[in-house]
């Protein structure tokens, strides 16, 4: 696969930096870290050691896990918290965890998708709930340093519970680790 990578300055339509990678595809998360890293290069960024590990991470060792969240991720921002974009969001991300139960993030996000589901039913909340609950339980468990479950566990408390309290603990924890994330800012 060839991946190019470019850096625009918008005020001035410029190209600043342009590189393109052409790598074998089975290796997607290899080729994420090596262009994050040489955008950070380009924009003259100093990486913290927390930082290229975080890059360096991999989420899942499961190309097709990996495809089924991206799936769920592209449902999420098409449709929005609509019901049919909730269960098809569930259904994807528990395929996901179907092929690899280790995949800290697709835990996450199943248990915001059962989080927001549970914000605005009455019928069914309790059990939407404890689907939330077990899921974000499993994330924790397996990486509670990760931006994106800490993202994930704040969204639960939000949604889930309205503990704008405990919700906004785990943003202000987010944006502690990622300053730059637009997410964070829009959570708060």
């Amino acid at each position: 696969v060839r991946v190019t990578g470019q850096l625009i300055n918008t005020r001035t339509d410029q190209h600043v930096w342009a590189q393109a990678y052409d790598r074998d595809l089975t290796d997607v998360f290899g080729i994420q870290a090596e262009l994050s890293q040489a955008i950070a290069t380009a924009m003259k960024t100093a990486l913290s050691p927390e930082e290229r590990a975080l890059i360096a991470q991999r989420p899942t060792d499961n190309p097709a896990a990996y495809d089924l969240y991206l799936q769920a991720r592209a449902v999420a921002n098409r449709d929005g918290n609509t019901i049919a974009g909730r269960e098809r969001r569930a259904k994807l991300l528990q395929g996901a965890i179907d092929l690899d139960p280790n995949f800290a993030q697709a835990w996450g996000d199943l248990a915001d998708a059962y989080a927001y589901a549970s914000f605005n039913e009455d019928d069914g909340k309790d059990a939407l709930l404890a689907k939330a609950r077990a899921a974000i339980d499993r994330a924790v468990k397996l990486a509670p340093e990760n931006p994106d479950v800490i993202g994930s566990l704040g969204t639960y408390f939000y949604y889930g519970y309205r503990d704008y309290a405990k919700a906004v603990e785990q943003y202000e924890r987010l944006a502690r680790l990622q300053p730059n994330a637009p997410r964070i800012f829009n959570s708060l």
